[in-house]
């Protein structure tokens, strides 16, 4: 779909988000991981920093977002940062 709209580039990129269900709310712990993972980027850290942030703050459940998080792109993530 990127390629036929021409979206497509060069440089790396990825897209991120939840495989399935997920629980919604401000008191989620979907909603606590991308508070975490968000934070970090904002302060400057790659993606791989700001996962890995988030993986230890945000405490494990059953079918939670540890569970359900999928990235999908190229290149390295430790090269995605916020420009």
């Amino acid at each position: 779909m990127s390629w036929a709209l021409r979206m497509s580039s060069s440089q790396t990129q990825a897209l991120q988000g939840w495989w399935g269900e997920f629980e919604k709310g401000e008191t989620s712990k979907f909603n606590h991981f991308a508070y975490h993972e968000w934070t970090k980027l904002k302060e400057g850290d790659n993606l791989y920093q700001a996962l890995l942030y988030a993986i230890n703050e945000t405490d494990w459940i059953p079918d939670g977002p540890h569970d359900n998080y999928r990235v999908k792109g190229q290149g390295d993530i430790t090269d995605l940062k916020i420009e």
